[in-house]
């Protein structure tokens, strides 16, 4: 292990001994809160050892990592343009062709929705003239009538895949439910910093929380 790892190791130790000892802590009075003041200084000398120990390590990885990851979108980006653009032509052809299908399906079904009612006429007009075996014949003909089959207007290639994709948009003057609005939490946060509580937000309520924190000393 090289010298670097071993003084993370030791730091580790301690931070590790620190948070067994403090498993157990308590404050009741002026000494513990002494007490507590010290384990904060020593926590905060140690994690900034261990800062500055580790940090130029990450540091010098993230750079690495981060160019790395520029150099990968770089060389992806125009395949990246080339698919969307594909897929984009794809998608508005396919949509087009169903729609063109679902039309055809439509006239199909009326047209045999006509052709049914006609025999249903013929059996309704067969029976009043008193021909009601011919009547029948003629209105299960009618019951038996379905639309002519419609060719595919396009065919998936393989390996292909065309599903649908829910998206959203807000309309024109539309009033959005509350209950789909977010809060801008940093907004509030900053507010509350700045403002100290004196800000009126109907439905918020700014207060203050005491919190420990470090002096320096």
């Amino acid at each position: 292990m090289n010298e670097i790892g071993i003084e993370v190791t030791g730091l580790i130790e301690q931070a590790s001994k620190i948070n067994i000892a403090t498993a157990s802590f308590s404050i009741d009075n002026q000494k513990g809160l002494e007490d507590g003041a010290y384990i904060i200084k020593t926590i905060a000398d140690i994690k900034a050892e261990i800062n500055a120990t580790s940090d130029p390590i990450i540091s010098k990885q993230y750079a690495a990592h981060k160019e790395a990851c520029a150099q990968k979108k770089k060389h992806l980006q125009p395949m990246v343009e080339a698919e969307t653009r594909i897929r984009g032509l794809m998608s508005k052809y396919y949509a087009a062709q169903k729609l063109i299908q679902r039309e055809n399906e439509a006239k199909a079904a009326r047209k045999a929705a006509q052709e049914a009612q006609k025999l249903s006429d013929k059996a309704e007009k067969l029976a009043d003239d008193g021909k009601h075996d011919r009547a029948e014949i003629m209105q299960q003909k009618a019951d038996t009538v379905q639309a002519a089959p419609i060719e595919p207007a396009v065919v998936k290639p393989a390996g292909i895949a065309f599903k649908d994709s829910w998206k959203w948009r807000v309309l024109p003057g539309g009033k959005v439910p509350r209950n789909f609005l977010c809060l801008d939490t940093k907004k509030l946060d900053q507010t509350a910093r700045d403002t100290k509580g004196t800000l009126i937000i109907e439905g918020i309520q700014f207060y203050c929380e005491k919190v420990t924190a470090r002096t320096g000393r």
